[in-house]
């Protein structure tokens, strides 16, 4: 948040939007009387004994808006960006989809390998999930490994 004079002041503000309703959490205040209409987020935020009132609306992005703290004439404007590091996996390409493959008798497996030669094999459309690339390039075995007693 910025105020009328430049200074900031950071905020960490979580917004989820369904429908017309909306949740909003801010990790240092209480937030009460949240609505979203029309577009428009709007909210009131109590820190302590202040109290603010925010609105903002999705604009190039990002989440543009104004506050003012309430029983004085103090304002600025807010600006939010989205927190992408939750979704920064999808972008890895060490993550592949792993499909689900059903065989003519019935029988079942799960590859990564997006299509298969043999046509008695049907893949699923969707994946199953995603899972990590395996990094080696060669499947090695040790024959000659054998469990071992579990020590109590």
């Amino acid at each position: 948040m910025r105020d009328s004079g430049g200074s900031e002041y950071p905020l960490t503000l979580q917004t989820q939007v369904e429908g017309a309703s909306v949740r909003v959490h801010v990790d240092e205040g209480e937030v009460a009387e949240a609505k979203y209409r029309d577009g428009q987020i709007d909210f009131q935020v109590k820190v302590a004994d202040d109290r603010y009132h925010l609105v903002g609306r999705l604009q190039d992005g990002k989440l543009v808006g104004t506050w003012t703290e309430a029983h004085t004439s103090n304002g600025g404007t807010w600006v939010g960006t989205a927190d992408q590091s939750f979704s920064a996996w999808k972008k890895s390409t060490d993550i592949v989809p792993l499909y689900e493959y059903r065989h003519v008798d019935g029988s079942r497996i799960y590859s990564t390998e997006p299509n298969r030669a043999d046509p008695r094999w049907r893949r699923s459309a969707e994946p199953v999930c995603r899972v990590w690339r395996n990094p080696a390039s060669l499947l090695i075995l040790d024959r000659d490994a054998t469990a071992v007693p579990a020590v109590q």
